[in-house]
């Protein structure tokens, strides 16, 4: 019996070393680097929140430029149990790259969150998972794009031209507004304003 016991360990053990950190289960079955977003969809059903952008990347040789090339980005949220976590899933040119896992999901959207920026978002959350959190914003606007200067080697893949967007929440009878700065959809900057006139 003790034989049996130590077995089932070491093979419960050698399961969680074989599956990757970035896997899930969705129906059953595993969701792991690499799938499509139309499989990942087929099993785990339609996301609660996605978006898409294209990043352009200027990769170099030393300092030879060797190619620029687009890279289409998509991030699917899942948040539909509230026994499971979200789970913020990465896809580079239709192949799944990452898995962030979140709190645990099933909540409906508060703006109210965005006011407390401390604890509702941080650094590097994606445009879906804080309209997830947060719900839409009063405003959204592009407000243009930030040009990446790259030199040496030590640059390869960097991003050249960044798509940068900013979000706006305004809550009643407050004299300010929270501001959600993206690039290339990933949160890069927050911070409260005094609301203007014309806003």
């Amino acid at each position: 019996m003790r034989h049996l016991f130590k077995w089932l360990v070491s093979s419960c053990l050698l399961l969680a070393v074989s599956v990757p950190s970035y896997a899930f289960r969705c129906s059953n079955r595993l969701i792991s680097e690499g799938d499509s977003i139309g499989k990942v969809i087929k099993r785990c059903g339609q996301p609660t929140e996605q978006d898409s952008f294209q990043v352009e990347l200027i990769l170099k040789q030393g300092d030879v430029l060797a190619e620029t090339r687009f890279l289409d980005v998509t991030y699917l949220v899942y948040a539909q149990s509230s026994n499971q976590f979200v789970r913020v899933l990465r896809f580079e040119d239709d192949d799944l790259v990452s898995v962030e896992s979140k709190e645990y999901g099933g909540k409906s959207s508060d703006p109210e969150l965005c006011k407390d920026l401390s604890s509702a978002v941080s650094i590097g959350d994606v445009m879906p998972y804080i309209r997830y959190r947060c719900g839409p914003p009063s405003r959204e606007k592009r407000v243009g794009r930030r040009v990446k200067r790259v030199a040496g080697s030590s640059e390869v893949g960097q991003f050249k031209d960044q798509d940068v967007f900013e979000w706006y929440y305004y809550f009643p009878r407050d004299d300010e507004k929270v501001v959600l700065q993206f690039v290339n959809g990933q949160l890069r900057r927050l911070y409260r304003e005094e609301i203007e006139d014309d806003d």
